[in-house]
């Protein structure tokens, strides 16, 4: 009967070869191996990195500063205007814009302390708010569009009725407004002053009343 060696081993196969303990691999050498392929990956990966980075390099314009600033102009050249109308009468930058919708006519206010009510089909001017002692900062229409609101950053308010266009109440706060609106609903215009102050008035009364403020 051949010898079982051990006692959970089972006899060896006849004509296989049994392995030499020599070429046996224990989990050392398997780990071994891992960390070597590990290595070599790691390797492989940063060395891509570098190469993308290097690739990624900025090119120096030979013109500097203003070669730069030329190839943006003519980039902004190249938009395409898509817009159906365009309103010229401003000679300064535009800094407020209220539509009134139903009757299709647009305020705005701009640097040049002049404020205007233009169509919106074919920018005809309706009406010319005159009169300020600053850029017109905000240009507000009420509820039902009867009433039109503007201010400067003097601290001057004043309400026209639509239509006609007549001035129905006018008031100085002497402080910068930082914005202007009205009621949703009621005829009463709100103001934020840079100060910290709310102010409101019921019109075309004009009854007042602050709030907050140092």
């Amino acid at each position: 009967m051949p010898n079982m060696g051990s006692n959970d081993t089972p006899p060896p196969s006849p004509g296989i070869p049994i392995p030499d303990d020599g070429d046996e691999m224990y989990e050392d050498d398997v780990a071994e191996e891992i960390d070597d392929g590990d290595g070599a990956l790691q390797g492989d990966i940063e060395d891509e990195i570098n190469e993308d980075d290097d690739d990624e390099e900025l090119v120096e314009l030979p013109g500097g500063i203003d070669q730069l600033e030329a190839l943006i102009e003519e980039h902004e050249n190249r938009i395409i205007d898509q817009s159906k109308f365009v309103f010229s009468k401003h000679t300064g930058s535009v800094f407020c814009c209220s539509l009134n919708a139903g009757a299709g006519l647009v305020a705005t206010g701009g640097e040049d302390d002049l404020g205007y009510v233009w169509n919106v089909e074919g920018g005809e001017v309706q009406f010319t708010m005159e009169g300020w002692g600053d850029s017109v900062t905000s240009v507000e229409w009420n509820a039902d569009n009867t009433l039109l609101a503007a201010c400067d950053m003097a601290g001057a308010v004043k309400v026209w009725r639509v239509p006609g266009y007549q001035l129905v109440w006018s008031f100085d706060l002497g402080q910068d407004v930082l914005w202007l609106r009205w009621h949703p609903v009621a005829a009463v215009l709100l103001a934020g002053t840079a100060e910290g102050q709310l102010w409101l008035w019921r019109l075309p009364g004009g009854d007042s009343k602050v709030m907050g403020g140092g």
